[in-house]
């Protein structure tokens, strides 16, 4: 036996100088199938090679080395684009957090940020030539309660991290009601003094840069935030001051989903963290008069009495 080629002595090989050259060359031609056309000439140099050659065997079914050669450009594509796939959503998440980041040093950054544990915002409303006095008061992932008074009646509409309740005498209501679980579920989110998109990830929240769309003439970031409820809500953030001009999220009212946008302006500063002093929603435009932070908060709030 050959010990090049495995091929009988008798049968002639081109390595050991026996007879049967076009055996020897054709097992060259394939192997050299396999290689770079640059390397062919060196073909016998290669030690690499000359240790592949005698274990090198010819079926008739098997599948050439071209074959997979093929396979394996197919598997190195198909990593490469993964890799790509990858390398888009950390480039992604870069740029949202960036967004972010830029975001909550405008307000002030993270330090002043966590100081404030309860804000009352005292502001009115005019609906139909009617002014709606207005106080909301929040307690950080305690309480988010709305005190309406319509001519000389009270009314309100709260949750806390429990439950909730709404007394609406506008709407018949003789007494407050309770609110479903579902809506003290989507609720919860308002009682984050913070905001959904402060330590985000933490919250359990995903978060998404989706580009930018136009506000009033502006193009904005437009971050979509997942919360870690599923609830869907979009922020709009300006390229220029980097506060929240805009957001966007469902809730149900009576019963039916509706798209609630609210509009933020007049940012001024309360302790050290801007705060919006305009807010305007589908019912019209509240004007914030006065916002006092750390505040002694009356336990008489978080009832429903």
């Amino acid at each position: 036996m050959c010990s090049c080629f495995k091929y009988k002595k008798q049968s002639g090989c081109r390595v050991c100088n026996s007879k049967l050259l076009s055996k020897a060359i054709r097992c060259r031609t394939l192997i050299t199938t396999f290689t770079a056309p640059s390397s062919t000439l060196n073909f016998y140099n290669n030690s690499f090679y000359q240790k592949l050659l005698p274990t090198v065997t010819f079926r008739n079914n098997s599948p050439s080395i071209f074959t997979k050669l093929k396979k394996h450009q197919t598997m190195k594509k198909l990593c490469i684009a993964f890799a790509s796939l990858f390398a888009i959503g950390f480039a992604n998440a870069q740029a949202v957090d960036e967004v972010i980041d830029k975001h909550i040093e405008a307000l002030g950054g993270k330090e002043k940020i966590e100081k404030i544990q309860n804000v009352v915002m005292e502001g009115s409303l005019t609906v139909q030539g009617m002014q709606i006095a207005v106080t909301t008061t929040v307690v950080h992932n305690k309480l988010m309660r709305n005190d309406i008074n319509v001519g000389g009646m009270k009314n309100f509409d709260m949750t806390t991290d429990k439950d909730g309740w709404v007394f609406f005498t506008f709407q018949g209501m003789q007494k407050p009601e309770p609110k479903t679980a579902e809506d003290v579920k989507e609720s919860q989110s308002d009682l984050d003094l913070n905001g959904t998109l402060y330590n985000y990830a933490a919250k359990g929240h995903k978060v998404e840069l989706l580009g930018k769309e136009d506000v009033e003439g502006t193009e904005c970031f437009k971050i979509k935030a997942t919360l870690a409820s599923g609830k869907e809500e979009t922020y709009f953030i300006d390229p220029a001051s980097y506060m929240l001009v805009r957001s966007k999220s469902k809730k149900k009212v009576n019963g039916q989903e509706m798209e609630l946008t609210v509009d933020m302006s007049d940012y001024k500063e309360v302790d050290g963290v801007k705060m919006a002093h305009s807010v305007t929603q589908q019912m019209g435009t509240i004007i914030i008069s006065s916002i006092k932070a750390n505040q002694p908060i009356d336990e008489k709030l978080f009832k429903h009495e």
